[in-house]
């Protein structure tokens, strides 16, 4: 039986995610195959520990208790005096967003099977 290779629908490419589906008889005078394609390498990849992120609901809103010096809060004070719409929560939130992603890629970059 003949068969193609096929990604599930969004999903990444690894030996789990792909699906056998059978195709019609190839043509006598059809190429094998076609110079572009490249041989899949079809090895499993180590699996990643689940992130615990990764499950959770990002509607549910929660908070932390931030300590400051008083030098910064006066600084996210004059932030939110002098920029519209700017509030200090949100001037946190993305700059927490931003050390997060950075400290997950380093960890990401120097533990590749963890």
């Amino acid at each position: 039986m003949n068969v193609r290779y096929e990604l599930k629908k969004g999903v990444r490419l690894s030996a789990e995610d792909v699906t056998i589906v059978p195709v019609e008889q190839p043509r006598a005078d059809a190429p094998t195959r076609d110079a572009r394609q490249v041989p899949l390498d079809l090895k499993p990849r180590p699996e990643r520990e689940r992130r615990p992120w990764e499950d959770a609901n990002p509607r549910v809103k929660t908070s932390i208790r931030l300590e400051m010096d008083e030098v910064l809060k006066l600084k996210l004070d004059w932030i939110k005096e002098h920029f519209p719409n700017s509030a200090i929560s949100a001037v946190c939130r993305r700059a927490v967003e931003k050390e997060a992603a950075r400290l997950i890629a380093e960890w990401d970059a120097t533990h590749p099977s963890a």
